[in-house]
C-alpha cells in the first residue's frame, strides 16, 4: 500500500522536474509510511528508498518498514539527505528551518504535488472513514441533549469517541438558540431548550482518518424554524444529486449560492470540502471531482439574533450517482 503511494508521488515529482520531496506535514508522513509522526519528523522521497528523519526521542520509528530511518540532532543532518531540486510543503515547513535549508538546498514549493495522491481514497481509507461514521451515528442515536448545557454535551461526545477507540477530529460544536447563528461556535454553559434551533457538529477520528457530520434540530419548531430546517434539507438533497465524477466543486458552490439567493439567504461558507487524514483537505472549491474522492456537502443558514441550521453529510464521489456515507 505505502509503496504504491510513494510510487505515485515519485512519478509526480519527475513530471514536475523535482529530484526529491521534503515532507513535513504529519498527515502526509503517515500517508506515505504509516508512521504516526509527532512534530519534528521529516520524510525525504526521491528515486531511491525513502528516508525518515526523526528525533532520537521517537525511536519507535525503527519499526517502520520500507524506509531508512535516521536520527537527527540539527538541521545539517536533514540537509545531508537532500539532493537536487527539492519540493517542499510551504504550508508546514517552519520558517526558521526553511531559511537554514535554503542556504544550500534548491527548494521549490510543492505542497499541492505532495498532497495530490491523497485526493483519491483507496479501499482501506474508505473503510476507516465508514468505521468512524458508525461511531458518529451510534453517539448521535444515544445522545440526550434537551435540558443540558452545550459544553457538557460536547464533553460527553468526546468521551464516547474515546471509549469507542477513536478521538475527536476537531473541536465539537453544540450551538443552541441564538448561538446556532455562529458558524464555528465554541460550546458554553447555555442550556438547550425546546424552543430554538440546535446545531450538533462533530466527527470521530479513527485510525487517523477523520469524519465530519452535522445535524440540526428543533424540539418545538415554530413556522420560521421549520421553514429554515426544510430549506436546508431540500438544498442539501438537490446539491447531493449533482455530485458526480467530472463536476467541478465550483459548480456545486455556484448552485449552492443560487439556491440560497432564491430563498433570500446569504451564503456564508463553502458548500463542502474534502475529508481524509485531515478534516479539511483537497479537493477544494475549484477542483474537479473524481471517483473515490470523499467530500462533505453542508449547506447552512444563519440568521443573526435568531439562530441557524446546517446539515452536513460525507459523500463518496462516483462516476454515476454519489454515495452518501453518513
Amino acid at each position: 500500500m505505502f509503496g504504491k503511494r510513494i510510487k505515485k508521488l515519485q512519478l509526480l515529482l519527475d513530471k514536475e522536474g523535482l529530484d526529491s520531496a521534503l515532507i513535513t506535514h504529519k498527515s502526509d508522513i503517515f500517508y506515505y509510511t504509516g508512521f504516526d509522526a509527532e512534530e519534528g519528523a521529516f520524510l525525504v522521497i526521491n528515486t531511491g528508498r525513502p528516508k525518515l528523519l526523526v528525533s532520537p526521542l521517537l525511536n519507535e520509528a525503527e519499526n517502520v518498514k520500507n524506509v531508512d530511518v535516521f536520527f537527527y540532532n540539527k538541521s545539517e543532518d536533514i540537509q545531508k539527505q537532500l539532493n537536487g531540486v527539492v519540493g517542499f510543503d510551504e504550508s508546514s515547513l517552519k520558517a526558521g528551518l526553511f531559511l537554514r535549508l535554503k542556504k544550500k538546498a534548491k527548494l521549490k514549493k510543492a505542497k499541492d504535488i505532495i498532497k495530490k495522491p491523497r485526493e483519491l481514497k483507496d479501499v482501506y481509507e474508505i473503510e476507516q472513514i465508514k468505521k468512524g461514521i458508525k461511531i458518529n451515528k451510534k453517539i448521535l442515536n444515544e445522545l440526550d441533549i434537551l435540558g443540558r448545557r452545550e459544553n457538557a454535551i460536547a464533553r460527553e461526545i468526546e468521551i464516547k469517541m474515546l471509549e469507542a477507540g477513536g478521538e475527536k477530529a476537531f473541536d465539537i460544536i453544540i450551538a443552541s438558540g441564538k448561538n446556532s447563528s455562529y458558524i464555528h461556535y465554541k460550546p458554553k454553559g447555555r442550556i438547550v431548550r425546546k424552543n430554538g434551533l440546535i446545531i450538533v457538529d462533530f466527527g470521530a477520528r479513527l485510525n487517523n482518518y477523520c469524519t465530519d457530520m452535522t445535524r440540526a434540530f428543533c424540539f418545538n419548531p415554530g413556522k420560521k424554524e421549520k421553514g429554515i430546517l426544510d430549506d436546508v434539507k431540500n438544498m442539501q438533497e438537490e446539491l447531493i444529486e449533482k455530485v458526480c465524477a467530472g463536476i467541478n466543486f465550483k459548480q456545486l458552490q455556484n448552485l449552492y449560492s443560487r439556491l440560497m439567493g432564491k430563498k433570500g439567504y446569504k451564503t456564508m461558507h463553502s458548500v463542502g470540502h474534502g475529508v481524509g487524514l485531515d478534516v479539511h483537505e483537497r479537493p477544494a472549491i475549484g477542483d474537479t471531482l473524481k471517483e473515490n474522492m470523499v467530500i462533505t456537502i453542508e449547506p447552512g443558514i444563519y440568521i443573526k439574533n435568531f439562530g441557524g441550521c446546517r446539515i452536513e453529510d460525507m459523500i463518496l464521489v462516483k462516476k454515476g450517482k454519489a454515495k452518501v456515507l453518513s
